[in-house]
């Protein structure tokens, strides 16, 4: 849904945001 999709995506910017992956990893990993 997009209530879940919008959570993963706040996740992954706060993945992303902390330095923990690169945004072609995280790009990899959404498009699993």
């Amino acid at each position: 849904t997009l209530t879940d999709s919008g959570v993963e995506g706040a996740i992954v910017g706060k993945a992303l945001y902390a330095g923990r992956f690169t945004l072609p990893e995280a790009l990899a990993a959404v498009s699993r």
